[in-house]
């Protein structure tokens, strides 16, 4: 029964008529589609009965032998039919024909504009079409992955710049996270990118209190704080996890 059931697998697959469908038909010739579909139930029959004649195995051994030694056995004859199974079907399926790998029709040749030239490996990879010419989309990690790589083939002195401003590049939407990952990751972030900012702004702010606070005239609006789960990165002044 797991022979049938993998050759109608097998079938549906490869679209291969086996004879034992093809003599249901009679001598009429039958369709793809009705092909598929009585393979399907057979399938569905041969499954069927795989777990039926399981189950009678079970029953068998368990009025034969007790709990323990019955369970065994019946795994020992599990065993023992899959082995049975995987070589019938590894004689069956070298008789059977293999569908050839149908390979893309390339389309028309690619027009380059101007002086320019492209390599022929590009070329042959953009005639295949449309959907070979276009970046794959890259999730935020994948993204950040690529500013980090960047900026490590910079001056050392100007990694954290490359870093800030790669960040700035991209879209606002892919830092938009569960709140349960925004901390996290709010955190990392900022002790990635920022670096040396969170210590170089402890010093001016023991400054300002050392000078004290300067009076406010009523046209002075008092400075806005942060919003709860949003940083911000350098002198930048953009908030990567506030949407804004």
């Amino acid at each position: 029964m797991k022979t049938s059931a993998r050759l109608y697998t097998y079938s549906l697959k490869h679209s291969y008529l086996p004879p034992e469908v093809s003599r249901l038909f009679g001598a009429l010739m039958p369709s793809e589609g009705h092909v598929k579909r009585m393979c399907r139930i057979l399938r569905s029959e041969a499954c069927r009965q795989v777990r039926f004649y399981s189950d009678c195995l079970q029953v068998v051994n368990r009025n034969e032998l007790p709990l323990p030694s019955a369970q065994k056995r019946f795994l020992e004859d599990l065993r023992l039919a899959s082995q049975t199974a995987d070589f019938l079907w590894g004689n069956l399926v070298a008789r059977l024909p293999r569908s050839r790998h149908q390979y893309p029709e390339q389309g028309k040749d690619v027009m380059v504009l101007g002086d320019a030239s492209i390599p022929k490996n590009v070329a042959d990879l953009l005639k295949l079409g449309p959907k070979f010419c276009e970046h794959p989309a890259l999730d935020k990690t994948e993204l950040l992955g690529l500013v980090r790589t960047a900026a490590g083939k910079a001056r050392t002195d100007e990694v954290d710049r490359c870093i800030r401003e790669g960040v700035d590049c991209l879209p606002q939407k892919i830092f938009f996270l569960p709140n349960r990952f925004c901390w996290s990751w709010e955190n990392d972030l900022q002790e990635t990118l920022c670096g040396d900012k969170t210590s170089d702004a402890a010093p001016a702010s023991s400054d300002s209190g050392a000078t004290g606070s300067q009076p406010t005239t009523g046209n002075d609006a008092p400075p806005e704080s942060p919003s709860p789960g949003s940083t911000t990165l350098g002198s930048t002044g953009k908030s990567l996890f506030s949407g804004k």
